[in-house]
């Protein structure tokens, strides 16, 4: 996948990327931000060594950590799901994740910027292309949890159900992270609320030049 050339060695996420069904990505709908509800009665924090961020979440949803040791250059991965939510095949579709993946190259202060057709490679390498799979608002650079991050929106389908979709992808010397919010249309306003509330909390505790 690599370049080959003297200078502008291209970033490339080097993984295979996990093709877990359903839970690989994370939601926006035609609402195209996520808004932050009051803070839920009951949650607890996420903190990853292994990651090298923390968030907070509500306590009832079931937290998976898949096993990443077989799969070169996915450094850390899970899932938080909302039990109550929509699902469908056994899958739960209201799903906030992160992975975590390393790059080819370190990430310096400013390229998100500088090279942003990169990076927007490299997001749509970790989407891949599921069904239905429509983007619903542009590639934008913003911010999440104080870092530069480029945000997308899309939708796609589960045996008929729109599931919408943001994710955020945040370079950080020699790994991205792919945080990324999902629900079904049907439950966006209201889990997906609070998914949107959660992902608001990440901080990266991992140094910003770290491998």
């Amino acid at each position: 996948m690599q370049t080959p050339g003297p200078t502008r060695r291209p970033f490339v996420v080097v993984a295979a990327i996990a093709t877990v069904v359903l839970l690989a990505t994370a939601g926006c709908g035609s609402s195209p931000q996520p808004q932050a509800p009051a803070s839920p009665a009951k949650a607890t924090t996420l903190d990853s060594r292994q990651g090298g961020f923390s968030l907070s979440y509500p306590a009832s949803f079931v937290k998976v950590e898949p096993d990443v040791s077989a799969q070169p250059g996915l450094i850390y991965q899970v899932y938080l799901a909302d039990p109550t939510g929509v699902v469908s095949g056994g899958n739960a579709l209201d799903v906030l994740g992160v992975s975590v993946h390393r790059i080819s190259k370190t990430a310096a202060a400013g390229d998100l910027a500088r090279r942003e057709g990169e990076f927007r490679a490299i997001a749509m390498q970790l989407i891949g292309a599921p069904v239905g799979l429509r983007l619903v608002a542009p590639f934008e650079i913003t911010e999440l949890g104080g870092r530069p991050a480029l945000k997308v929106e899309y939708v796609y389908t589960v045996k008929g159900i729109d599931v919408a979709t943001v994710a955020y992808l945040v370079p950080s010397g020699k790994r991205v992270y792919w945080v990324t919010g999902q629900a079904s249309r049907k439950t966006w306003t209201t889990t997906g609320r609070v998914i949107g509330g959660a992902i608001s909390t990440i901080t990266f505790t991992a140094p910003a030049g770290s491998g």
